[in-house]
């Protein structure tokens, strides 16, 4: 005769228990934090990531190039040496940063949104560089 027996229907919901406990501990051992460093200039926009595997990946994207690729033939900007005419001249804007990467991404009137043709780096590093360029700082 056995001493002690546990309940059948608790086996079940033992095993699952287990294989969730240790389903989630082998899970927190196999991720590694990710670290995410931005730095940002006038003309630039270095974002750092480091990966599980430990390898750095540092990629530099330039506002001012960006600008002048997008932006330039509408715009004046005298940081990015563009004259355009059918934008606002950025020269004399006050507008924040924020209010910048919305611009950017949605548009506004007759200004077409590049939400779908620049990624978010990209309108960051645009955004950034409107912001630090303009005279009324």
């Amino acid at each position: 005769m056995p001493t002690h027996r546990r309940h059948p229907r608790l086996r079940p919901a033992l095993a699952a228990a287990v294989l969730v406990a240790l389903g989630l501990a082998a899970a927190s051992f196999a991720a590694t934090p990710v670290t995410t460093k931005k730095t940002t200039t006038a003309k630039t926009t270095t974002v750092k990531k480091t990966t599980t595997k430990s390898t750095a990946k540092v990629v530099t994207i330039d506002g001012k190039a960006l600008f002048k690729a997008n932006c330039g033939a509408c715009h004046r900007l005298a940081g990015a040496g563009t004259s355009g005419h059918v934008g606002p001249n950025l020269d004399y804007e006050t507008e924040t940063s924020k209010t910048v990467v919305y611009l950017v991404t949605n548009g506004d009137g007759v200004m077409p949104g590049f939400g779908g043709t620049l990624t978010t780096a990209q309108i960051l590093a645009v955004a950034n560089f409107v912001a630090t360029a303009t005279t009324n700082r």
